[in-house]
């Protein structure tokens, strides 16, 4: 697989975990529900801490979107097999995702 290719597939699988865990519930809601421990939990603290700034990056796709990024990079300059089947699934769900926001089959 090319670099570029590999780019191309790393970019489409932070777009969909990027949704993924600020948007979507994900199964057994289990992405919402840590969303809601970390808001909970940032509402009871008071002060700056580690648990508010991981609350309001969970609710931003941009910043999750960054962090994962740092992530990426290792999938596309350190290519494995194991990399690229995560590559390939997540980007497939990245596609289907972006046209589905085009479809309005919801």
């Amino acid at each position: 697989m090319t670099f570029e290719f590999r780019f191309i597939l790393c970019a489409l699988a932070v777009y969909r975990l990027a949704e993924l865990l600020v948007l979507d519930d994900g199964p057994f809601e289990i992405f919402d529900r840590i969303r809601k421990f970390f808001g909970q939990q940032s509402a009871i603290i008071t002060g700056p801490s580690v648990i508010k700034e991981i609350a309001l990056l969970l609710s931003c796709p941009f910043c999750v979107a960054i962090w994962l990024s740092f992530i990426g990079v290792f999938f596309v300059f350190l290519p494995s097999l194991p990399g690229d089947v995560f590559l390939v699934i997540f980007a497939l769900a990245g596609v289907q995702t972006f046209l589905e926001q085009f479809s309005n089959s919801r």
